[in-house]
């Protein structure tokens, strides 16, 4: 469920919500000479982690700055890749979990963690000499 919480001349603000923890907020701020100029973006969720806000914050900002140097509209563009994002990817509820065991993990000792977003599915390898699991 999306929903336009706010829409004026100035600010855009839209909800992203697909359960009670994949669910964020997108601000929008208009400069004067939008769209020629970066709009502003806030991603804000008050459940998903610190971490995964400050780079989809990051992600926003970048494509906010890329489509202003053709003088294209922002808004419609960061909106469709964030709900892409969140219908696609069933792992964004698990993100600090899977970081925790990235953590874990001894890559020199050939330790693997490979994520497949879509299907949701994780698979670690560990690898000690000659055994692994």
């Amino acid at each position: 469920e999306d929903i336009i919480k706010t829409l004026t001349r100035d600010v855009c603000i839209i909800r992203i919500y697909r359960s009670r923890i994949k669910s964020i907020t997108l601000t929008f701020g208009y400069p004067e000479n939008y769209p020629s100029s970066a709009c502003f973006v806030e991603v804000k969720s008050r459940t998903l982690p610190d971490g995964l806000i400050k780079k989809l914050n990051t992600q926003c900002e970048k494509v906010a700055t890329d489509l202003a140097k053709e003088a294209k509209l922002q808004v419609v563009e960061i909106y469709e890749s964030m709900k892409k994002l969140f219908d696609q990817n069933q792992l964004l509820s698990c993100f600090r979990e899977i970081n925790r065991i990235k953590k874990m993990l001894v890559p020199e000792d050939g330790d693997e963690l490979r994520a497949n977003e879509k299907s949701g599915k994780i698979t670690v390898k560990l690898q000690k000499g000659a055994y692994f699991y």
